[in-house]
């Protein structure tokens, strides 16, 4: 269990910092490129004081293909037992206290077709955690973010991934354009669209109400409303967590992601951990 849970935020800023550290410092210096993403980049880069934006593990991406060898690295450098998956590209330590996920995908695979290999490549330095660490292009975050409170169904996702979402899209540089163009050739249209109109709709948010307009009609509207019933109607149910894991707007990818979302399911309920 996570000790530090629960303490102040500027706490876990610090302590996650300080593992993400530990982390990516060990996977470069065998060339697994590390990608920071959520809460570490957006502390740093959307509040004035990182301590507002409260946080609960330290999310980091590298490549599917590197999880296992990154595995293999946790156990011999003893961050404790790791956590892994027979389904997902994913494994999680503890690392000096803090839970820090590694993942090889951009949420629930097949949900998205932004690959963490794209993230990558479009990512630049910085040393805003007080170290370097590769963070995420703005609108490649921001889809990222978009798809992780959607595979949360958006009225389960934390309020502070909520705030981040609402506040990303107010950075100087970011540009509603190449953010739906992003949301287009990511098959990811669908998901933005939902997201827009939860935080146009629900949030009285001006910024998403634009964009929700410049993404126009969605491309799947059958979808958005069992989105919207499931969400309202059975928040908690396998259903609703099942039509989540499904918003890809391309056919073959929700296929794949129903299977795997089953298969996830069932490995969960045998070992929780994951």
């Amino acid at each position: 269990m996570n000790e530090l849970r629960g303490r102040p935020s500027w706490l876990m800023q610090t302590a996650g910092r300080n593992a993400a550290n530990v982390v990516v410092r060990a996977l470069e210096t065998v060339q697994i490129q590390v990608l920071a993403v959520k809460g570490l980049v957006t502390a740093a880069t959307l509040y004035d004081d990182p301590a507002e934006r409260p946080m609960s593990d330290v999310d980091l991406r590298i490549l599917p293909e590197h999880v296992a060898r990154a595995t293999d690295i946790g156990r011999r450098l003893g961050w404790g037992v790791p956590h892994t998956s027979r389904i997902y590209p994913i494994v999680s330590f503890d690392v000096e206290g803090i839970r820090v996920e590694l993942e090889g995908a951009v949420g629930p695979p097949g949900l998205s077709h932004l690959s963490v290999s794209q993230m990558l490549s479009r990512s630049t330095e910085s040393d805003l955690l007080g170290f370097p660490c590769r963070f995420p292009e703005i609108h490649d975050h921001a889809l990222h973010l978009c798809v992780n409170v959607f595979k949360d169904k958006l009225t389960d996702a934390a309020s502070w991934a909520l705030d981040d979402v609402s506040r990303i899209v107010r950075q100087a540089d970011f540009s509603i354009p190449r953010f739906v163009a992003l949301a287009r050739v990511s098959r990811s249209h669908t998901i933005a669209w939902i997201v827009a109109d939860y935080f146009a709709t629900e949030r009285s948010d001006e910024a998403w109400d634009e964009i929700r307009n410049c993404l126009g009609v969605p491309e799947s509207p059958a979808f958005v409303r069992a989105f919207a019933h499931f969400t309202r109607n059975a928040p908690t149910s396998l259903g609703s967590r099942f039509i989540a894991r499904v918003g890809s707007d391309d056919a073959i990818s929700r296929a794949r992601a129903l299977a795997l979302t089953a298969a996830r399911t069932l490995e969960l309920w045998r070992h929780p951990r994951g």
